[in-house]
């Protein structure tokens, strides 16, 4: 079972390395790695609890808010739903947005 576990596994990511555009692809593992600081961020909050609280918030902030801005950014260029949207117009709603988040987040920061 676990040979053709690892059979679906590789044959599903063929198909979606064939199948997708490379800008999605990219944007998809701009996902994983915000979710990746996620995980890091907040392992590294158990380790050291006495890290300053506000830094913690500003870094968990920034990679949940990044994250979503990208699924976010994935859905607007590939859902059949935003097809008669201007993709540069998506892009620079991600964009805007991520600046607006950095900014924010520079405020936690002591």
């Amino acid at each position: 079972t676990l040979t053709e576990f690892k059979d679906i596994i590789n044959k599903v990511r063929k198909e979606y390395n064939q199948e997708k555009n490379p800008r999605i692809i990219l944007i998809d593992k701009f996902i994983v790695l915000c979710v990746f600081i996620l995980i890091a961020c907040i392992g590294y909050s158990f380790i050291m609890p006495r890290a300053p609280l506000n830094s913690l918030l500003a870094a968990v902030f920034l990679a949940m808010g990044e994250g979503s801005l990208a699924m976010s950014l994935r859905l607007r260029l590939t859902e059949d739903e935003f097809k008669g949207e201007c993709k540069t117009k998506a892009f620079v709603h991600f964009v805007l947005a991520s600046i607006l988040m950095c900014t924010v987040a520079l405020y936690y920061m002591p």
